[in-house]
């Protein structure tokens, strides 16, 4: 049906072209002898009754061995819209993914907008207005398409947007950043509302927590490919993930070179939780424990849900290494981790 109306609006525009398009210069009258013949049209094999913008039927007529068509029936036919310019008689035939002067994107600088959108607060949405510049491509003079809006909070703290834009809100795409606190949230957004993936809530997670760290893209394959094992919620879960465990992984082995060991689960038998927090996050429980093996060696694993795990709790996991990091202890000095996403996690 496509390419059809594209030929038979092809064939119409020229025959407009000739026909009706008559230069200044050279208008003129002439008389002609029009023969109707009950002049059947059909469309995509469908017969159609061809009619004028009142409802009144326009039977199709002959001159001279050409067939004339009833121009705005046809059109509406193929799903064109018809103008008349009077002023330089011509009519024009559009097509409704043409782009027209009001639905063409436009780039614009630092243009003020103000932008009503949904932000969590924890696990709850909240609506909040906020007035900044908007430096990107505009429709009808709303964000749409790439850019970025900077803005700031309600204690006046700097903030942005930038990526992609549907209806004037966060749509696609996209990175949140508040600049003074380093805080990002990356990934996808809903009608300006941050809804990331797994991965995406896992990547936002680490990098805005305490011990911060950094994902690579094998993490985040890893995640997206097995969405059901992080967190295991049963025994098909579980299989999938065993079978995905690394036996020699040592904690020295991922500490030395973490980029070699983002597509293997590591197995921590015997652990004790020296930490456990729970945060609500995007819609999310995010368990955080801070854990340590019987060599001293500390991990964090951040664990899509709430578990039954209590500080000094005796634990045994299995998760995915991300990466490694650090933080400052209370007493002075610091502690080096690696970073995992808990896939099971069970006390002992």
């Amino acid at each position: 049906m496509k390419e059809l109306k594209g030929f038979i609006s092809g064939v119409i525009a020229t025959a407009l072209v000739l026909t009706f398009i008559v230069p200044a210069y050279a208008a003129y009258q002439k008389q002609a002898t029009l023969n109707y013949n009950d002049i059947k049209i059909k469309v995509d094999g469908e017969m159609m009754t061809p009619t004028d913008a009142t409802g009144a039927v326009v039977e199709p007529f002959i001159i001279d061995g050409t067939t004339y068509l009833p121009v705005r029936a046809i059109a509406n036919a193929l799903d064109l819209s018809v103008n008349w310019d009077g002023e330089t008689k011509t009519i024009n035939l559009m097509s409704e993914d043409q782009p027209t002067e009001e639905n063409q994107l436009t780039e614009v600088e630092n243009m003020e907008i103000t932008l009503s959108t949904p932000f969590w607060e924890g696990n709850e949405v909240i609506q909040v207005e906020r007035t900044g510049t908007y430096t990107g491509t505009v429709l009808n003079n709303f964000p749409e398409g790439k850019g970025k809006f900077e803005t700031e909070n309600d204690y006046g703290n700097p903030w942005y947007y930038e990526g992609d834009f549907k209806n004037g809100l966060f749509n696609g795409q996209g990175l949140y950043c508040s600049t003074n606190f380093d805080y990002k949230e990356i990934g996808t957004h809903v009608d300006g509302l941050f809804t990331p993936t797994k991965s995406e809530f896992f990547e936002t997670i680490c990098y805005n927590s305490q011990a911060k760290c950094i994902f690579q893209s094998e993490s985040i394959a890893m995640i997206d490919d097995y969405q059901n094992i992080f967190p295991c919620k049963n025994a098909e879960d579980m299989t999938t993930a065993t079978s995905l465990i690394d036996s020699a992984l040592t904690y020295s082995m991922i500490y030395k070179n973490p980029s070699a060991h983002l597509q293997n689960l590591h197995q921590v038998e015997y652990a004790t939780a020296l930490q456990v927090f729970e945060y609500e996050y995007f819609g999310h429980t995010n368990t955080k424990i801070i854990a340590y093996n019987e060599n001293g060696d500390y991990y964090i694993i951040h664990y899509d849900g709430s578990i039954e795990v209590y500080d000094n709790d005796r634990i045994s996991f299995t998760a995915l290494p991300v990466g490694t990091s650090s933080y400052d202890n209370i007493g002075g000095g610091v502690t080096n981790v690696i970073v995992t996403i808990g896939s099971i996690v069970e006390p002992i």
